[in-house]
């Protein structure tokens, strides 16, 4: 998640929302237990390529764990942004105006970048998020 917040504090957001999810997946599926194994990990985003590079590094996430080919075959926030459907959670906006004119292809080639550009960026991230393994999406 990519989240931004004023004065409410996000460990107690996350605690909430984890908890919730956790009772919903429990429910549904009949099952007992934890559902997540630790602790969720955070990092304060202040800069602008800092941003855009985590915006980046989420919707390239379900392509690393193999979960679909391309980051539009996953069916939650990336559609949403290249406009592909509306999930009615996802800010676009702000994410867009990084790129001239608003632009939806500019961001999807940002995301999309196959000649790997932004590999120094993600491993910035990477450390942050406390995971070593070095990946390339294509």
């Amino acid at each position: 998640l990519l989240l931004e917040t004023s004065e409410d504090e996000i460990g107690r957001f996350m605690k909430c929302l984890s908890e919730r999810y956790a009772m919903y997946f429990n429910h549904k599926y009949q099952y007992r237990g934890h559902l997540f194994e630790s602790r969720y990990k955070s990092c304060l985003v202040k800069e602008d390529s800092y941003f855009l590079q985590t915006s980046r590094y989420i919707h390239l996430n379900p392509v690393k764990a193999r979960m679909v080919v391309k980051p539009e075959d996953y069916r939650w926030s990336y559609q949403t942004m290249i406009a592909l459907k509306d999930d009615r959670i996802t800010e676009r906006n702000r994410t867009l105006a990084y790129f001239k004119d608003n632009s939806i292809l500019r961001y999807r080639d940002f995301v999309e970048d196959i000649g790997h550009k932004y590999v120094v960026q993600e491993h910035e991230i990477k450390k942050s998020m406390e995971e070593d393994e070095l990946w390339i999406p294509w």
